[in-house]
């Protein structure tokens, strides 16, 4: 696999592997809790972990489920349903044919179900395995006719003829649904709809008219009778569901409205898309939990990234490898960078010189031991090292190749990942996985964290404009992240020194839909973040008003400190002389190159 994000991703690795480096959380626990789980976050956040981590194939080998009597509260069996493109792409491709779409919506609608009636029967035999295992092959031995009858009950759920009823051959004659489907819709999609037969349709689409949950709960009864365990609780875990069709989701939101008692849905969504339209389809918010999978606080992040590098390389303290982080807010035990930082912007920054003046600081005693660092002195120490890296003696910008003292050591490393396990494991793999105590130079740190931050940029620049997600704009992504981190930085840097400087954006009135679109799809892919908003899930559907900082996965590539500061309207922003003179740079060769590293 070339693609060094993808390589992470919980959905291409073996439920040992997604064991073996879990971390848990407490939103991992609230995703866990018995009900209706509506999970958000954007690309990369870790809810395909979750939900994994969640199904009967993966938790039970978990340590910690067993250690911490996970077992007692997490008592459901769970069913990991990865999201399939077939689904949308099959009405689409039926539709230009001429279908009509209660037809074409029926060809989905069969396909979803089937994928959820292959994964229930496997789950269904690693839970028979289960018993066997807990309770011994006498017991199994007793209940075989028991068995035997729900495995007939359920193939005639699910208008399945087997030669022989065993849970293999109904997942073999599901697999043949499957595909018998697929030859259809492409026979369909060729000839045309000429070619339909009501009586074919009827015998190759046979679910178009089931209700899903009605069938799921015939199965589920089906199985807890032969095992007399009629209290035994069921999870449909849905994962990347916002690129399922909207009737799709419409259908899984109406089943969530009514309560759990038997079945239980999780699905995982981006934060924006056609999706948002659900929050007129529910009855009250209690229906189901909403679990938004992104760090506001920088500590839950930095918690979690440390206690996923102690799973993975097995090292208490990251520091001990990575080192600190030159310019970290721990001002005393720094204090001759500090100072000498603040001396030399001093001599060569009038702007800054005047600021210090005004202000009647003396920054040599702010840094003395005897004496409490100010506020003021605190707050604008990380923008005086910013700034003076880029001005030459004269106070006039220089180039920069590299930034080292921003963007190595842990400290920049853990706020830089945004707790985004799939960048941080990429970032870490190549450096940790070869070294054991020994610390890892600066220089080495900076190429790795440029390498993985180029390629999620390059990712960004090639996003689909047209129908990602249900969003479509004219504006592309990557262009507008790229004015509004040349607004920070030329503030920063250019601009006259103050105090507090903008790094964070709020989406006024004066932004236009298409700059909005365009930020929802940033957003899906964690480009940016919320930031103090008040709004959640089901609110998304309008940006007006929110507040978001560009993440910190772009800000070495961006030039940009890895921190916070006041808001800006984005409209002044886009409208400013400083984003107008700028011209947008061209992808290079090597950009291009990296597309396929995301």
């Amino acid at each position: 696999m070339n693609n060094i994000f993808e390589a992470f991703n919980a959905k291409h690795l073996k439920s040992e592997d997604i064991v073996r480096n879990f971390v848990s959380s407490a939103l991992f626990l609230e995703t866990a809790q018995n009900g209706h789980t509506i999970l958000v976050g954007p690309r990369g956040s870790g809810k395909t972990t979750f939900l994994r981590m969640l199904s009967n194939n993966t938790l039970p080998k978990w340590d910690e489920y067993i250690k911490n009597s996970y077992s007692d509260s997490i008592d459901y069996e769970g069913i990991y349903i990865p999201g399939d493109l077939v689904w949308g792409e099959m009405i689409n491709s039926l539709e230009s044919a001429g279908l009509n779409h209660q037809y074409s919506e029926s060809f989905s609608y069969t396909a979803f179900c089937t994928h959820v009636f292959i994964n229930t029967i496997e789950s269904i035999t690693i839970y028979i395995e289960k018993f066997r295992v807990k309770m011994g092959e006498e017991y199994i031995s007793k209940r075989e006719d028991d068995i035997y009858d729900a495995i007939m009950s359920i193939a005639n759920t699910l208008k399945l003829s087997p030669g022989k009823y065993s849970l293999s051959r109904l997942r073999i004659e599901l697999y043949k649904t499957l595909n018998e489907l697929g030859e259809y819709s492409r026979y369909l999609s060729i000839f045309g709809v000429d070619k339909l037969d009501i009586l074919e349709f009827n015998q190759k689409v046979p679910y178009a008219h089931i209700d899903l949950k009605t069938t799921l709960e015939s199965i589920f009864n089906a199985i807890d009778f032969a095992f007399d365990n009629p209290e035994q609780r069921w999870a449909i875990l849905l994962d990347e569901f916002e690129i399922a069709p909207k009737y799709l989701l419409d259908n899984v939101i109406k089943n969530m409205r009514s309560s759990a008692k038997k079945i239980m849905f999780k699905v995982a969504l981006v934060p924006c898309g056609f999706h948002q339209e659900i929050k007129s389809q529910t009855s009250s918010i209690n229906d189901y939990s909403v679990v938004e999978l992104w760090y506001v606080k920088n500590g839950e992040s930095a918690e979690f990234c440390k206690n996923l590098v102690k799973a993975k390389f097995n090292i208490e303290d990251p520091v001990t490898v990575l080192g600190s982080t030159k310019f970290s807010p721990n001002y005393k035990d720094n204090s001759k960078n500090w100072i000498k930082e603040f001396n030399s912007l001093y001599s060569k920054d009038l702007s800054f010189r005047e600021f210090i003046i005004s202000n009647n600081i003396d920054f040599e005693n702010e840094f003395d031991d005897k004496f409490a660092t100010s506020s003021l002195v605190r707050k604008i120490a990380p923008v005086v090292a910013f700034r003076n890296a880029f001005l030459n003696i004269h106070g006039k910008r220089k180039g920069r190749k590299s930034l080292a003292e921003f963007y190595s050591g842990w400290d920049a490393i853990s706020r830089i990942s945004e707790g985004n396990p799939r960048w941080l494991m990429s970032t870490l793999n190549t450096l940790l996985g070869r070294t054991g105590e020994k610390r890892i130079p600066d220089s080495e740190q900076i190429n790795r964290v440029k390498i993985s931050t180029d390629a999620y940029c390059a990712m960004l620049s090639t996003l689909p404009l047209s129908n990602n997600m249900g969003l479509s704009t004219g504006q592309p992504i990557f262009e507008l992240l790229e004015m509004i981190a040349s607004y920070f930085n030329k503030r920063l840097i250019d601009g006259e020194f103050k105090a507090a400087q903008p790094l964070t954006f709020t989406v006024d009135d004066k932004v236009d839909s298409n700059i909005e679109s365009s930020l929802m799809i940033a957003w899906n892919y964690g480009a940016i973040v919320a930031v103090d908003t008040k709004n959640t899930f089901g609110t998304y559907d309008n940006l007006k008003g929110m507040r978001f900082r560009l993440s910190f996965l772009m800000s070495p590539k961006f030039e940009l400190p890895v921190r916070m500061d006041k808001a800006i309207n984005l409209s002044t922003i886009l409208n400013s002389k400083i984003v107008k003179d700028t011209p947008i740079v061209e992808e290079d060769s090597n950009s291009i190159k990296q597309r396929s590293l995301f």
